[in-house]
């Protein structure tokens, strides 16, 4: 049976309206996850590039950022320069940016960083243990988590946008909330 040019039309439409619809979800912000948001982050421990194992508890009180991310997403990529400039702007404040690669590759991952100009700590999630934990679905995600290690916001993908809102958010968590504990150096 032969379709009409007014049903291709109205399919054309839908597909076309999914299309967008989909798209809208992948990169607008996902703050309200009642599972996560309001509750203490999980602990883990990955190492660094020099072998040392992080632990989030282990930081000195800081206002944490994590960033879930891999070197072969496009919107992580994307991403990177925003995260380095909040980094730069508030690492003395007490903001600790973290990037954490879901790709084994460490290789891969200090090409990147090196491309991009990071300075700031990345991490690597051999097996995906520590996104699982957070149950991160997608790439990037982005958790801001204030000093006393509670999940404050959740982000699910990337818009130029999230520059700005990430760093309301990071500024209001560094003015209200005080070290629970003493610095520690690095």
């Amino acid at each position: 049976m032969r379709k009409g040019p007014a049903v291709a039309s109205r399919t054309a439409a839908a597909a076309r309206t999914l299309a967008l619809l989909l798209a809208v979800s992948y990169i607008c912000p996902v703050s309200a996850w009642p599972e996560q948001v309001g509750s203490a982050a999980p602990s883990f421990g990955l190492a660094d590039a020099n072998g040392k194992k992080i632990r989030p508890e282990d930081l000195g009180g800081k206002v944490l950022l994590l960033n879930f991310w891999a070197p072969w997403c496009a919107s992580c990529r994307i991403e990177l320069p925003a995260l380095e400039s909040l980094h730069r702007k508030y690492r003395d404040a007490g903001l600790l940016v973290i990037g954490i690669s879901e790709d084994a590759s460490e290789t891969a991952v200090r090409k990147v960083a090196r491309k991009s100009g990071l300075s700031y700590l990345m991490l690597i999630d051999k097996g995906g243990k520590v996104a699982d934990a957070f149950r991160v679905s997608g790439l990037p995600t982005t958790f801001i988590i204030d000093r006393a290690g509670i999940v404050r916001y959740r982000h699910a993908g990337f818009a130029g946008e999230f520059r700005l809102l990430y760093e309301e958010e990071t500024a209001e968590l560094l003015r209200q909330s005080k070290p629970l504990y003493p610095e520690v150096t690095q």
